[in-house]
C-alpha cells in the first residue's frame, strides 16, 4: 500500500494541475537536458578531434563545423519542422473537384 501511494503521489494531480500540465512540464524538462547534452557531445567531439589529429588546424575547423551544424539543427528541429509542415500545407491541392449539374432528362 505504501508503494502504490507513493507511486501516485509522483503524478501531482492536486493543486490545480492536471496530468497534461506535468506532462508537459516535464518534456520541456527533458528537451533543456537533451539540448545541453548535445552541447556537451559536441563540445567533446571537436576536443576528440583535435587530440586524435594532434592539433591539425583543417581537422579541428571542419569537426567544430560539424558540431556546430549539429547543434544548430537540435535546437531548431522544431522550427524546421514547421517550416516544412508550412510549404506542404499551402502547396495547394493537386485534386481539382469541378461541379457538373447533371444533364436534363428527356
Amino acid at each position: 500500500m505504501h508503494l502504490l501511494f507513493s507511486t501516485l503521489t509522483l503524478v501531482p494531480l492536486a493543486g490545480g494541475t492536471g496530468i497534461l500540465d506535468w506532462v508537459d512540464s516535464k518534456n520541456t524538462a527533458v528537451q533543456s537536458t537533451l539540448r545541453g547534452l548535445a552541447i556537451t557531445l559536441a563540445i567533446v567531439f571537436v576536443v576528440w578531434q583535435a587530440v586524435s589529429s594532434r592539433g591539425a588546424l583543417a581537422r579541428i575547423a571542419i569537426s567544430a563545423l560539424v558540431a556546430g551544424l549539429f547543434v544548430w539543427i537540435v535546437f531548431n528541429v522544431t522550427a524546421l519542422k514547421a517550416r516544412v509542415d508550412n510549404e506542404v500545407n499551402g502547396a495547394g491541392s493537386s485534386i481539382t473537384t469541378v461541379y457538373h449539374p447533371t444533364p436534363p432528362t428527356r
